[in-house]
């Protein structure tokens, strides 16, 4: 009878098999037997199975349809006959003493499981490089043997759920009932997991016995985009079975190690993006959410950088569904203005604080003159503040109501540019309030100066009056010129600010020049001041500001990627807006340094992320997320490197100063005990106390000097010291 049996399933692996096969028939332990298994191979693979099967009888041949290599390796193990049980990969090959060092192991200390370590072997270009992950020796170094009773924390992740560096009892498997499941990729993850947790006596090969292929595409891993989801059908395998047994308790903090890392390492090598996307899918249904594995704190994850990375999966399919689902929002009107036409429309966007709502109106319609209407788009407004907001607009026929479910405020501002009556257009921040005679003054400059736009201060007025005569209002404007200028006078003077509320455009211009607002964003605020100043013709700007505010600002943000992808878009769309527009003159510069300081408000709100919250781009469509990686999220990485090796150098410098002080003290000291030495030896006590104890000191030495070198030698000491004090 064969002292192991290596089971290895075959399936169009006709470039590697030689190989593999090779390194099998040439192994030190010849009491083997190689059970061949092909899983419906339609390459030369069968033909090569029977070529070595003629030439040792050690190899047994199988045959099966098409099933995947978990249904393969199982009929392996019930035809297989001997003590221990292997089973290898078709696209591997392994070191010729692998099978005696391990056997020898098992049989030694009488164990279950058997695992060896292994290194990556590159398809490309035959490079070996360690892989220390397959076989984390570290962790039971001092031990022969282990079992979850030793490492209870560490039992499913001392090792790579891989079947093929591991050598089994057959006994033992036939005994706890464990089998291969039948899917395409991650079928070895049952069994595995399970045996190192119920095995009583675990022993190890401490060298890397496997070399295992990478960059191929035949073997499983890389054809895994059939079943993209069969790891968490194993993950949750493994989970239920841990449960039957009773025994999740004891291995509960490694379970779920085991199962956030080897995510984290899923969700970070999908190449296909739609592929990705359906994994994560599937990640936030109930199936897979009942294990609770990222429910835990945070200081029961030893991984942060794993941990980070799984979690950071949810945050990139909310993105990845937002673009996915994103379509044109409609506002039914609820009640609409009366007016054929105004001079100027306020748009006031309101989502849950209607008193904000009323004291913004109200300072509107106090103003010195009724040429203007007020476009109310009630966002997400509760039912009880849109009852509020109707009776309001009832009120008032220039008031006009819109109304709709929480969408992005890009839309509804959108809708405002749409239906807007008014020449004019300014986006009004709710909960501000207006000073008196501020717009017909503001709509008198737009007009007598033929203007697409003013500009102005965002802040908080001290005085809520605009007293001023026309004239002495009209002589605070900064002198007109076209927006671009404007942008580079601003840009230059640090005054330059992205705020829609701090403008008044005209309706036309924005429709003819098509600009809107980003619905891919939920301010839009950056991208749209930057397209309207360069594309204005004429412009103005008042260094001074026309509200104050009155009620708490709306800030509906939850999302804390929200601001950063604000950013990063309006640098990606801004330039891709330079382009388009030709700008080439001395007002390039401007532009670039406002488009630079979006992307570096990127990079700094992207820092702040926390670790999960920075996987968001993950979602992003694909040029968006490789623009992204490059501009955002690899410079924050290096950043942070250096930033790293700046602190780690300024501690060394920090080291060496405390040493160099400590050296400097060191010396003081020894100074002041030669100066004590000094004082010491030329002090009167100190030398009649030589004199006093020379003779002794003296009898001493030659005793001395009696035992070492005998009784001659120290007579003829003694009288070359004779004769020279004699001499002098």
């Amino acid at each position: 009878m064969p002292q192991v049996s290596v089971v290895i399933p075959v399936y169009n692996a006709d470039a590697y098999l030689e190989q593999c096969l090779g390194s099998i028939v040439s192994q030190t332990l010849k009491e083997i037997e190689i059970i061949c298994v092909d899983d419906g191979s339609t390459d030369r693979s069968y033909g090569i199975l029977q070529r070595f099967a003629e030439q040792d009888d050690r190899i047994v041949l199988l045959q099966q349809k098409n099933q995947y290599a978990g249904v393969a390796r199982n009929a392996g193990l019930k035809a297989a006959r001997g003590e221990y049980v292997i089973f290898l990969d078709a696209d591997d090959f392994f070191d010729c003493t692998m099978l005696e060092k391990m056997h020898s192991q098992a049989v030694f200390h009488n164990a279950d499981i058997t695992v060896c370590g292994a290194q990556n072997y590159d398809a490309v270009n035959g490079k070996i490089t360690p892989a220390p992950h397959r076989f984390r020796s570290l962790l039971v170094k001092g031990m022969e043997v282990f079992s979850k009773r030793d490492i209870p924390d560490e039992i499913m992740n001392i090792t790579s759920p891989a079947s093929w560096n591991k050598l089994y009892r057959r006994k033992f498997l036939l005994e706890e009932g464990l089998e291969f499941q039948p899917l395409h990729n991650t079928n070895d993850c049952f069994l595995t997991e399970v045996a190192m947790c119920v095995a009583k006596r675990i022993a190890y090969v401490d060298e890397p016995l496997v070399n295992y292929r990478k960059g191929q595409s035949s073997n499983l891993q890389s054809s895994r985009q059939i079943s993209p989801c069969d790891f968490m059908v194993a993950f949750e395998a493994v989970y239920d079975d841990l449960h039957r047994r009773g025994i999740f308790q004891e291995v509960e903090k490694s379970f779920v190690r085991f199962v956030v890392e080897n995510v984290a390492y899923q969700v970070k090598s999908f190449q296909d993006h739609d592929e990705k996307f359906a994994v994560f899918g599937e990640m936030r249904k109930p199936h897979f959410a009942r294990m609770g594995v990222f429910s835990y704190p945070d200081d029961f994850y030893p991984d942060k950088g794993a941990l980070n990375a799984a979690r950071g999966a949810f945050h990139a399919l909310d993105w990845h569904n937002r673009f996915s689902i994103r379509g044109h929002e409609s506002f039914p009107v609820i009640k609409i203005s009366a007016r054929p036409a105004t001079l100027i429309t306020v748009l006031i966007q309101t989502e849950n604080i209607p008193e904000g709502v009323v004291e913004s109106i109200g300072s509107i319609l106090r103003q010195s003159w009724e040429d203007f209407e007020i476009l109310l788009i009630a966002n997400g407004a509760a039912c009880e503040d849109l009852n509020e907001l109707k009776v309001l607009a009832s009120r008032d026929e220039r008031i006009s109501l819109f109304s709709q479910g929480l969408s992005p405020r890009t839309a509804a501002k959108n809708i405002g540019i749409e239906h807007a009556k008014g020449k004019y257009l300014w986006f009004f921040p709710v909960g501000c309030v207006l000073a008196p005679y501020a717009l017909e003054h503001l709509c008198a400059v737009l007009e007598e100066l033929c203007l697409d736009g003013v500009y102005f201060d965002e802040g908080n007025v001290e005085s809520e009056q605009v007293n001023e005569s026309r004239a002495e209002f009209l002589a605070g404007l900064v002198k007109c010129r076209d927006g671009r200028t404007l942008m580079r006078e601003l840009k230059s003077k640090r005054m330059y600010r992205s705020s829609v509320s701090a403008q008044i455009v005209k309706t036309d211009f924005l429709r003819r020049t098509e600009i809107r607002f980003a619905e891919e964003t939920s301010d839009g605020n950056d991208l749209f001041t930057f397209c309207t100043m360069l594309a204005a013709g004429r412009t103005g700007y008042f260094p001074r500001d026309f509200y104050r505010q009155s009620a708490e600002r709306q800030m509906v943000r939850a999302d804390p990627f929200e601001k950063v992808y604000e950013k990063f878009y309006a640098f990606m769309k801004g330039w891709q807006y330079v382009q388009h527009v030709g700008l080439k003159d001395d007002n390039l510069p401007a532009a670039l340094s406002v488009l630079q300081d979006f992307l570096s408000a990127a990079r700094n709100l992207y820092q702040k992320l926390s670790g999960d919250a920075r996987c968001s781009w993950w979602g992003l469509p694909r040029t968006q997320g490789l623009l992204f990686k490059a501009l955002v999220a690899d410079e924050c990485g290096r950043a942070q490197q250096l930033g790293s090796a700046k602190k780690q150098l300024q501690n060394i410098k920090k080291e060496n100063l405390a040493w160099v002080g400590r050296f400097e003290s060191m010396q003081k000291d020894a100074a002041k005990m030669k100066k004590r030495l000094s004082c010491l030896e030329n002090s009167r006590s100190y030398r009649l106390g030589r004199a006093v104890t020379y003779v002794p000191r003296k009898i001493k030495d030659t005793l001395c000097r009696w035992r070492q070198h005998g009784l001659a030698c120290t007579v003829k000491s003694i009288l070359r010291k004779s004769m020279r004090f004699g001499k002098q």
